[in-house]
């Protein structure tokens, strides 16, 4: 199964999150309050 850039969009668009290890952390992409929200998890000091 391929998964588009365009289909991740649209996800995080209607509501949906995603989380993923990148070089062995964790991260976590969403949208919350009307805006997008990304951040390392235990890491409070990156939540943008």
């Amino acid at each position: 199964m391929n998964y588009s850039y365009e289909e991740f969009l649209e996800d995080l668009d209607t509501g949906r999150e995603s989380h993923f290890i990148y070089r062995n952390e964790n991260y976590y992409i969403g949208a919350g309050t009307g805006r997008f929200m990304f951040w390392k998890f235990y890491d409070s000091a990156s939540e943008l």
